[in-house]
């Protein structure tokens, strides 16, 4: 049956007329009530109900049917359906009134059976009864009714009392029940037994609660292990931080001193070269991409170069001196220092070679391969010795490598003699108090994490870490690894040692060096840049933005703010200039030219975090141009105040005078009638004026 039914209900019993248009409504059937005959007439002839729910002796009769078998007088009128529906839904339900006072009035079949009463039992009973007795202490029945009084329904879900004390869940609805004056009669209780669904809902709650708390133990406890973790790795991380810094200071200024990179697939055949690789060589990049490396050498160096290529199949790194064929024949004698490719599955990807034009570039060269070579050093494997011990440090198992780092005897590694073991390794130690402290503690703090290094006799540096072995959460032993971190030590010394002389190289320079961070606050520069600016700017002051310089000008003299000189646009940009002129003024007012070389400073994911700027001093050789212009000049002007000319001619072909050309002087032109420059002069043309 359609839902957009209009069904009319006339019923003297408020109970039973509330309930059917309850369960009714909750169904979107449209339903009207009437409590007398007269009133349902009326509303019969109004609405046109399609259904009429009825007491068949209508009120103020003798009737005394329930609803649900009143119901049944609808089939009468065409409604099976609706008559199975309600028959269906009664049973689900308990019904019952109460007086104004909250004393019970009626009492349906379904409130017996949920609540355990029997009408004669709980007629005349206060409804508060059937509530918990903390609902009762907190006023909850009370509340119940202002509430359905006031907002005309009050509808909640909680626990209610049966007779014999057992509790269930009730889902219920409350509604005031008003007469014609307007006066309080008494209230209509509907409710639902729910309990099913609220014991599983609870149990449902209970079990994601516990589930919460098990999750929460488990993430602190992932939480303290990963802290502990990540503060045994931060030392190691310093170091290695300390070491890439460098590396990637030392390319900048590789990449500003523009050597020459060559990267070759694993045929020898060029995958990449920069510019400077192939301006070396006297090629453009399109010409080398693709060919073999061969193609640039001679037989001999050839040979040498096939055996070199062997070795980075084999996974060396090499530093040397090479001999290169530049494409108009010439040799080029570079420093090279090649690395193997190897992808995440150890396979040979091919080779890459940083070239050093080592006729010009000694010094940078001679830089490049120390560096190189502390890189290699620094950079090789190498394993760590491991010893096992119980709770009382007993020994149970270690490596080789702990073997062979500590000279363990045979016999006594073979026995794990832990006495002899141990006698063998404090022998060796420096500090032989602080060690034997460091086994008293982890005797005293089995679960404690420790870390020292460990000085040699014979000067080397081991490494040791200390761990707690735990099994099932108990302390059963120490793990103890030990690396020999005396080369690294040694490479820290070297790494000083070497950029120490770049620092020195880099202030030797004749050409001025700075460099900027990303604000254009200046970070460093070499003497001959506080030679160029004739002052010392203040690093990493916003004052001294960009340059050093008083003031900025571009050649054609117009004054260029600080904001808009060549390095504020390569931060601006990112783009490089090369070989732009400015002019530099000083606080004395002198000016001095200068050719600007500018790359923009990026770290190891491709983002800029400055520039470098090199600047050569031009101004001796702008200064002879400009003499050289003045001389011309000056030689043309008394030319043409003495009528006099000067020609000169280039001999380029003896038997054909007319592929000689003649460079004539303006008033050679006027001497034989022409206008300077209007017509070609040649061997053959000069004689013919002649």
């Amino acid at each position: 049956m359609s839902k957009d039914v209009k069904i009319l209900i006339v019923e003297g019993n408020l109970a039973e007329s509330e309930y059917l248009k309850h369960i009714l409504e909750q169904h979107e059937y449209r339903v009207t009530v009437e409590h007398n005959g007269n009133a349902a007439l009326d509303a019969a002839r109004t609405n046109s109900p399609r259904i009429v729910i009825s007491d068949v002796a209508l009120p103020e009769t003798d009737g005394e049917r329930s609803a649900i078998e009143k119901a049944q007088t609808a089939n009468s009128l065409g409604s099976e359906e609706l008559l199975g529906f309600m028959l269906e839904h009664a049973k689900d339900y308990s019904i019952f009134t109460t007086d104004a006072e909250n004393r019970v009035t009626s009492w349906n079949a379904g409130a017996e059976r949920f609540f355990g009463y029997s009408e004669a039992e709980i007629l005349g009973q206060n409804g508060a009864i059937l509530f918990t007795p903390e609902d009762r202490d907190n006023g909850a029945p009370k509340q119940e009714l202002h509430t359905a009084v006031t907002k005309g329904r009050a509808e909640d879900e909680r626990w209610h009392l049966r007779k014999d004390e057992t509790r269930f869940w009730v889902s219920g609805i409350v509604k005031p029940h008003w007469d014609d004056a307007g006066q309080l009669r008494g209230f209509i209780k509907i409710g639902r037994d729910l309990t099913e669904r609220k014991i599983a809902q609870d149990e449902l709650r209970k079990a994601h609660n516990e589930l919460e708390q098990r999750v929460e133990k488990r993430t602190a406890q992932l939480k303290k292990a990963n802290e502990k973790l990540q503060s045994e790795i931060n030392e190691r991380k310093r170091a290695e931080q300390a070491l890439i810094k460098s590396e990637k200071h030392f390319r900048r200024i590789v990449e500003t001193a523009q050597e020459g990179v060559w990267m070759v697939d694993e045929q020898a055949k060029t995958s990449y070269v920069n510019d400077r690789m192939a301006e070396m060589l006297g090629y453009t990049v399109d010409e080398m991409l693709g060919r073999s490396m061969y193609d640039f050498m001679d037989d001999e160096s050839r040979i040498e170069a096939e055996r070199n290529f062997q070795k980075r199949r084999d996974g060396s790194k090499e530093q040397h001196d090479f001999c290169f064929r530049r494409k108009d024949g010439t040799d080029l004698w570079a420093f090279v220092s090649t690395n193997p490719i190897i992808n995440d599955n150890n396979v040979f990807m091919g080779a890459v070679g940083l070239i050093t034009d080592i006729s010009e570039r000694k010094s940078a060269a001679k830089l490049l391969q120390n560096n190189l070579s502390l890189l290699t050093s620094t950079f090789e494997a190498t394993a760590d010795g491991i010893l096992v011990v119980d709770i009382n440090n007993k020994i149970l198992t270690f490596n080789e490598k702990f073997v062979e780092m500590w000279g363990i005897p045979k016999e006594a590694a073979r026995e794990k003699n832990t006495a002899q073991m141990l006698a063998c390794v404090s022998e060796q130690l420096k500090d032989l108090e602080n060690f034997k402290r460091k086994l008293e503690k982890s005797l005293q703090q089995p679960e404690a994490t420790d870390f020292s290094i460990l000085e040699l006799k014979d000067g080397r540096f081991y490494e040791r870490f200390s761990l707690p072995q735990i099994l099932e959460g108990k302390v059963v032993g120490r793990v103890l690894s030990y690396r020999d971190i005396t080369e690294r030590k040694r490479a820290d010394e070297a790494l000083h040692a070497s950029e120490r002389r770049f620092r020195e190289l880099v202030e030797i320079l004749p050409i001025a060096v700075y460099t900027c961070d990303l604000s254009g606050a200046i970070e460093g520069y070499n003497k001959s840049a506080v030679e160029l600016w004739g002052r010392t700017p203040k690093r990493m002051d916003i004052a001294d933005s960009f340059c050093g310089s008083y003031k900025i000008y571009n050649v054609d003299g117009v004054y260029m703010p600080h904001a808009e000189c060549p390095m504020a646009q390569v931060l601006r940009t990112g783009n490089p200039i090369s070989n732009e002129e400015i002019v530099v003024e000083r606080f004395d007012g002198t000016r001095r030219t200068a050719m600007v070389n500018i790359l923009p400073r990026r770290d190891g994911q491709g983002n800029m975090t400055g520039a470098i700027n090199c600047l050569v001093d031009i101004t001796n050789r702008k200064q002879a141009e400009d003499a050289l212009r003045q001389s011309e000049a000056n030689l043309a002007a008394a030319q043409q105040i003495t009528h006099l000319g000067s020609w000169e001619l280039e001999i380029l072909d003896l038997e054909d005078a007319n592929k000689n050309p003649v460079h004539c002087s303006d008033e050679v032109y006027r001497i034989f009638g022409y206008e300077p420059g209007q017509i070609k002069v040649t061997g053959e043309v000069l004689l013919r004026f002649s």
